[in-house]
């Protein structure tokens, strides 16, 4: 076979797998939001965790808060980009007044040991006398480390407006 019949047909196979892999792709990106019911038992963890993180938030638990969100956590909000302590997290639970909150469109995404798990939280609260935005989307990236999911990354990143 000559070398550009090789090269030709290397490349449409190269087309067709990255056409494969964009497919696959896209497909679990348009998957809906699984219902509760339809959760494995990780992922129902998951849920509650981060539900338990906004209790935590709503009662002011400032012992509960940091160890749900854990330590060294890469944290991005409207404040900025941090990494977490136990002080960090204990300054914006005591900081932060929450009235109410609710989760909808929960979507988790498995890789391996990681998750990401996405949603959207329509929040009642005030931070430092200021009205928190809502509604926000909100992503929290969660390793496995010895047979419990720890959080390594959270995002809140208010709703547009337009």
């Amino acid at each position: 076979m000559p070398v550009t019949k090789i090269l030709r047909a290397m490349a449409v196979a190269g087309a067709l797998s990255l056409g494969a892999s964009i497919s696959a792709s896209a497909q679990q990106l348009a998957r809906p939001a699984a219902t509760e019911g339809s959760w494995s038992q990780q992922d129902s963890a998951l849920v509650q965790t981060e539900r338990a993180q906004w209790e935590a938030l709503k009662r002011s638990d400032t012992t509960a808060f940091a160890r749900l969100m854990g330590d060294q956590v890469v944290d991005i909000d409207v404040s900025g980009i941090k990494r977490t302590s136990r002080a960090s997290t204990a300054r914006y639970v005591l900081g932060c007044r929450t009235a109410s909150y609710g989760l909808s469109d929960v979507r988790i995404v498995h890789s391996g040991e990681t998750a990401v798990v996405t949603y959207s939280a329509a929040v009642d609260a005030q931070c430092w006398g200021q009205k928190a935005p809502s509604p926000l989307y909100v992503m929290t990236v969660y390793n496995e480390r010895s047979g419990a999911w720890m959080p390594v990354a959270h995002s809140e990143t208010p709703a547009a407006h337009w």
